[in-house]
């Protein structure tokens, strides 16, 4: 049974390292290191700036990660005084009790009900099945997001191949066709001056689940990603900015292509 002390750690990430173990880390520090060191290899000096804290704060918690082998560290070749440390882990979930307790437990039962009851003849209880367990999940404060998230980059690789045309055009019209013949949503694409919205009406994958108020389409976030980073062949900023779970008609992703690049 977990106690009101432990609940307010959360959120807490559940992780596996090199060595294949799975570990628990709920410490706050731990989890802003980890996410320091999510896209960079970083400076012990710099983390300690980031952080704001005492040196030997810093460093306790770097060696215990790193005796857990969920970050590992290298000297670096032009000053071997320094040290660089970079995630050496894989992120499997994240349990969340604040998110728990803001969620009715009722949500998952009348979502349920209300699918199977409805009549209709296009139901796929295979999605309902795959959307009932994310519903419990939600309930319960857990959230496969680095999972289905990286489930979505595979994916995304896979379609890119079926997608793909030689000019903007192409490629948007030919992932819409996608979209709709899957039954995935009914996307639209407005070129903004610095940026692309994507928005899904009809969102596959979080328009039947019960509300909640944070996006949680990882899974589309991972296949738009990945589509749009291999055409452009860049580095891209991407994130849900509205979401069908949070009360909205529609999906929003804005992306944002690397400046550097056309």
């Amino acid at each position: 049974m977990i106690n009101e002390k432990e609940k307010s750690q959360y959120p807490m990430l559940v992780l596996t390292g090199e060595n294949s173990l799975i570990n628990v880390v709920k410490s706050p520090v731990k989890l802003e290191i980890l996410n320091l060191l999510g896209n960079r290899k970083m400076y012990f000096k710099d983390i300690v700036n980031e952080l704001g804290k005492a040196k030997s704060t810093i460093s306790v918690h770097l060696k215990q990660l790193e005796k857990k082998e969920l970050i590992g560290s290298e000297l670096d070749i032009y000053d071997n005084r320094k040290k660089m440390f970079f995630i050496n882990s894989n992120i499997l979930a994240e349990i969340d009790f604040i998110k728990q307790q803001d969620f009715d437990g009722e949500r998952t039962e009348n979502f349920i009900k209300n699918v199977i009851e409805n009549d209709d003849p296009e139901k796929d209880f295979t999605r309902l099945v795959s959307h009932s367990v994310r519903s419990k999940l939600l309930e319960n404060g857990i959230s496969l997001y680095p999972l289905i998230y990286e489930t979505g980059v595979e994916v995304g690789k896979i379609i890119y191949k079926q997608v793909y045309s030689k000019t903007d055009a192409g490629l948007i019209k030919n992932l819409i066709k996608f979209w709709e013949k899957y039954k995935l949503g009914i996307l639209e694409v407005e070129e903004k001056e610095d940026a692309l919205h994507i928005r899904n009406y009809g969102c596959f994958e979080c328009a039947p689940l019960p509300k909640v108020d944070y996006p949680i389409c990882y899974f589309e976030l991972g296949v738009i990603e990945t589509i749009l980073k291999n055409y452009y062949d860049t580095d891209i900023e991407i994130h849900e900015e509205l979401c069908m779970t949070m009360d909205s008609d529609h999906c929003l992703f804005v992306v944002k292509k690397n400046s550097d690049n056309n």
